[in-house]
């Protein structure tokens, strides 16, 4: 579910985190597990196994597009509005095959936008109809500043599976962070068992096909570097430095697990997918780059996203800590830990009906996980992609995505 089967690997049901008791657990929201055994039809499509050798390509930075710009009504700083469900539960992403979706994380090519999510279904709900992990949905590109939300043309990786490499009996291939350099997009793919990462490896994406390759010699056991990265998130700013003339590529990374905080590596460009060069940040007497990292704030943190907008770095994530949706802004990404927070979405308890949601202005919200930025974002108004799954049932419902924007609290 890119977030998984929480709280046991077969659908226990979660206590809710009630909002006049403090927060202190994130055993009772979404996890990332393997799929349910039951409650609905299940297909694995395998393909043979299959790398590809690191490309290379001149380094140069690429406009953004869609071009920036504000959908809604001007924001006060730490203002935050709903735009409304986009995929999964109860959107038009049904009519393309896919009743119910979590992440949406986006992925930007010269001529296509696509979102990756994780573990799908045809049905509305968790567990109905066929199940497929990962799939692409199209985004139409005229709809990415739409104040109604974003549409989409198709999906990719329900007729072929959208990775190359077949997933491992009893296990869960899930997309676990993107990193795009020069339109060249990276996804990084965790391999689950019981909700424990096995390995983590780098894909290459294609905006036309299905059957994405894996970088060769990107694959790491699920306990490298104490298995913090198991998951990240980055962007390429091509300044050039007196230590890399072609400027870096800024990596987060944490746990799949959401049990460690949030480090911070940088790597030339040309060497992203090689992992060993990537150079960790050390805060304190003595740190600096090409150091064991340090966290940047004390924190578990789960689901992240990081982007720069107007030369700051933006950094929007799930905190396990407390079970919100937080953003933050910074002047380099060494000052995320302590850049302003602002909190995106305040997790509640469950409505009735689950799916009823309240005013746009009201930014509670049950379960939140996720926290993917959406491309034409400004300092001033940052999209961001929020998942909901209401796990209290075996077979449960909703399961879906809903955008939100933001006017966060910026550094002095």
């Amino acid at each position: 579910m890119g977030v998984g089967w929480r709280c046991s690997s077969r659908g226990t049901t979660c206590v809710r985190a009630r909002r006049s008791t403090p927060f202190r657990s994130p055993s009772c929201w979404p996890q990332r597990s393997d799929p349910p055994v039951s409650g609905g039809r299940f297909a694995l499509l395998v393909v043979p196994w299959l790398v590809v050798a690191q490309p290379v390509w001149c380094v140069h930075a690429d406009p953004p597009a869609p071009a920036p710009g504000p959908i809604v009504r001007p924001l006060a700083p730490g203002e935050v509005l709903r735009l409304g469900p986009t995929a999964g539960t109860g959107t038009p992403t049904k009519d393309y095959g896919i009743g119910a979706t979590d992440l949406c994380e986006f992925l930007e090519f010269p001529t296509e936008l696509l979102q990756v999510c994780g573990d799908s279904f045809a049905g509305q709900g968790v567990g109905f109809g066929g199940w497929y992990s990962p799939i692409a949905l199209h985004v139409d590109t005229a709809s990415i500043n739409d104040p109604g939300g974003v549409r989409y043309t198709g999906v990719t990786g329900i007729g072929k599976p959208l990775l190359a490499d077949p997933t491992p009996a009893g296990d869960s291939q899930l997309p676990a962070g993107v990193v795009q350099i020069n339109r060249r997009n990276y996804l990084m793919v965790t391999t689950t068992k019981d909700l424990k990462p096995q390995s983590s490896r780098l894909v290459a994406a294609e905006p036309a096909h299905p059957g994405w390759q894996t970088v060769a010699g990107s694959t790491r056991d699920g306990s490298y570097q104490g298995g913090s990265q198991t998951q990240i998130s980055g962007y390429y700013d091509p300044i050039p430095t007196d230590e890399s003339p072609t400027g870096w590529v800024y990596i987060v990374a944490n746990s799949f697990t959401r049990s460690q905080p949030v480090v911070l590596y940088r790597v030339a460009p040309q060497h992203f997918t090689d992992r060993s060069r990537w150079q960790g940040w050390a805060a304190g007497p003595g740190g600096g780059w090409n150091k064991p990292p340090t966290p940047l704030w004390p924190d578990m943190v789960g689901e992240m996203c990081v982007r720069q907008i107007d030369g700051k770095a933006v950094l929007s994530y799930f905190n396990a800590s407390t079970g919100n949706m937080e953003v933050r802004v910074a002047n380099d990404p060494t000052s995320l830990g302590e850049a302003p927070v602002t909190t995106v979405v305040q997790h509640d308890e469950w409505p009735e009906p689950a799916e009823s949601l309240p005013p746009p202005e009201d930014n509670r919200l049950a379960q939140p996980y996720g926290g993917y930025i959406s491309p034409g974002s400004t300092l001033d108004e940052i999209r961001i992609f929020v998942s909901q799954w209401d796990t209290r049932a075996r077979v449960a419902a909703p399961y879906r995505v809903i955008q939100f924007a933001v006017n966060p609290f910026k550094p002095d």
